[in-house]
């Protein structure tokens, strides 16, 4: 129901915007301030046509946000943008929309990634490869 949404969160900060932006949006129902002139102020634009003046969807909405679940991905380098939205939409189409990303940087893991998500970790790193050898 909210997929298209969730699929705009790609990062612990997108979602803290998104859920600040809903706490506005419903303060506006009950006050005679223009909704659609904050939810314009509040969220990019790709995020408008899914959103509603509705009570009870913006509780909704925002329960459903804050339960989405965190993938970190630790990497050597910080990546380029290209390389993050690839890593979001990944994760997006292939895990979860109800799924965001945290992408940290560590040179001490050389090269490669170690990912944790749920309380499992995968190290993929050469750091990994090279303590075993």
């Amino acid at each position: 129901m909210y997929s298209d949404i969730l699929n705009l969160i790609h990062t612990q900060s997108d979602r803290q915007l998104v859920i600040e932006g809903l706490d506005d949006l419903v303060a506006t129902l009950y006050t005679t301030n223009s909704f659609e002139a904050l939810a314009q102020s509040k969220f990019p634009s790709n995020f408008l046509p899914f959103l509603k003046k509705d009570l009870n969807f913006l509780e909704d909405l925002k329960k459903t946000v804050s339960q989405m679940k965190v993938l970190d991905i630790y990497l050597a380098l910080t990546p380029s943008m290209q390389i993050q939205d690839t890593i979001y939409f990944w994760v997006k189409k292939n895990l979860s929309p109800n799924v965001y990303v945290n992408i940290y940087t560590n040179p001490d893991l050389i090269a490669g990634a170690q990912i944790d998500f749920q309380g499992k970790s995968a190290d993929f790193t050469i750091r990994k490869y090279l303590t075993t050898l």
